[in-house]
């Protein structure tokens, strides 16, 4: 199957125009690191701005109830324009309840299938055993099996002693705080293979590995 190429607005660069590279979202257009610094930037106007835009009641989006628009009844997200989330808090409790409840059942309905480990190339059983809970994924459980994700915490627990923590960013060069991020994916106590990266390079070069 023949994948086109894609020009991001803001940055000029062009990527695969798949869902790893571009979204859907209102940043239609942009890659996603770009998304990402746009959107970033927009909670924190958001943030600034939220109290012109703060009435004093507001609609539950839930329970369809006018409550008070304030911190006690709804949670903070800056991504609205008051900063405070559509939903109250009773609601949110009862939805993060019946989300959660729905995530069990499609990680049970995965348990006892095979799944092929990222690391070590191995089919195993999909079970507790095996594999650690990943709420993010389609079936529930982590892409890494158990003895391949101790191994890489493992590593990164070594290699984060042994190497002296800079105070910039070595992509951007910004004095920011820093994650330790490894290059070739294999996850070796060589410590030539790892650099300090702030979180948002560190997410843009999982994306992007020709940055480096």
């Amino acid at each position: 199957m023949k994948v086109y190429e894609s020009k991001c607005w803001k940055c000029k660069k062009t990527f695969p125009n798949t869902d790893k590279y571009f979204t859907g979202y209102w940043g239609f257009g942009m890659c996603r690191p770009c998304w990402k610094i746009e959107l970033r930037e927009k909670r924190k106007q958001n943030r600034i701005d939220a109290p012109k835009f703060r009435k004093k009641t507001k609609v539950c989006y839930g329970c369809k109830k006018n409550k008070r628009n304030t911190v006690v009844n709804f949670g903070v997200n800056n991504s609205f324009r008051d900063g405070l989330n559509e939903i109250c808090k009773k609601c949110r409790v009862i939805s993060d309840k019946k989300r959660n409840k729905l995530k069990s059942i499609v990680r049970a309905e995965h348990i006892g299938k095979a799944k092929l480990c990222k690391n070590c190339k191995k089919m195993k059983t999909i079970s507790y055993e095996n594999f650690y809970k990943r709420s993010s994924y389609s079936d529930g459980f982590d892409p890494f099996c158990k003895v391949c994700r101790l191994e890489r915490m493992r590593v990164h627990r070594i290699v984060r002693k042994i190497m002296v923590k800079q105070e910039f960013c070595s992509l951007c060069k910004k004095v920011k705080p820093l994650d330790l991020a490894n290059i070739d994916g294999q996850y070796s106590e060589n410590i030539e293979t790892w650099w300090w990266l702030c979180s948002e390079c560190h997410h843009n070069f999982d994306y992007d590995k020709s940055l480096l």
